[in-house]
């Protein structure tokens, strides 16, 4: 006779952990937003709306990333990682000797700077003004 026991217990997955970012501005953050840390995607933004307060705008964040913690301390920012690309969520590490920040938490997350949020309004009428522009080439 053959016996098969599986132990359960040395199989734990960590399943998503839940939490609440919140925004002054989303700078065109979307719907499934990356939510990166050190470059590497471990979740995204969902369900973005209004807060009650009728200013700020608030998302239930996921994080799909089994070994991912964040941490108290930690902080996140809006980022542009290239030129034409969607903004996304950038989560920096403030130490490794703090405690995890519980999933349900509220997290603030800082806008893009003015320096990169000028950056693309400059370059988002660039490539308007190349896109008209061939557009007017092709219709000779």
């Amino acid at each position: 006779m053959l016996v098969l026991v599986v132990l359960a217990t040395s199989c734990s997955v960590k399943a998503r952990s839940e939490y609440t970012f919140k925004f002054q501005s989303t700078d065109g953050l979307g719907y499934r937003a990356p939510i990166k840390f050190l470059g590497v995607e471990v979740g995204y933004i969902r369900d973005l709306h209004l807060a009650p307060d009728g200013e700020s705008v608030v998302a239930t964040a996921y994080i799909m990333d089994p070994n991912m913690r964040i941490l108290q301390g930690d902080t996140a920012h809006v980022v542009m990682t290239a030129l034409l690309s969607a903004p996304e969520i950038e989560i920096v590490r403030s130490s490794t000797n703090r405690a995890e920040l519980p999933a349900g938490s509220t997290i603030e997350v800082s806008p893009l700077s003015k320096e990169t949020k000028d950056f693309k309004y400059h370059a988002d009428g660039l490539v308007e003004a190349i896109i008209a522009a061939r557009t007017n080439m092709n219709a000779k």
